[in-house]
């Protein structure tokens, strides 16, 4: 409890929370999205999205592999409330693809960054008697 009213009220806690809600926004507006490009029938209202998400964010809190429990739950809750399967699963797939690309883009440019301010990584000599 005083770790939380410690972030939440320090002095700087505004620029946190609104990233937080920032960051939670633009997720379910890509899931949302993914949804009405894969052509999802009936078109989930942002009532279904933001429940979806909600279960699929405790589905990965279970030690699954790949996310498995995430796109789980983002996948059934549309389904439960009467989207096609095959929409539905698609639609968090795609969702899943963008997430991943944010991290690799600024991955990427985090590494292009280094290596011009440090230079190549020197690699060992290899003398094969290992």
């Amino acid at each position: 409890m005083n770790d939380t009213k410690r972030v939440v009220f320090h002095r700087g806690a505004l620029v946190t929370m609104l990233g937080a809600v920032a960051y939670l926004s633009f997720d379910l507006l890509i899931l949302w999205l993914a949804l009405l490009a894969v052509h999802a029938h009936p078109a989930p209202g942002l009532a279904i999205v933001v429940m979806a998400h909600i279960i699929g964010a405790l589905g990965g809190s279970l030690p699954l592999p790949a996310s498995v429990g995430t796109v789980g739950g983002i996948g059934g809750m549309p389904i439960v409330y009467g989207v096609q399967h095959n929409p539905a699963v698609a639609a968090v797939l795609l969702h899943q693809a963008i997430r991943l690309l944010g991290p690799l883009a600024g991955g990427t440019i985090a590494n292009v960054i280094i290596i011009r301010q440090l230079g190549p990584v020197p690699v060992a000599a290899h003398d094969g008697s290992g």
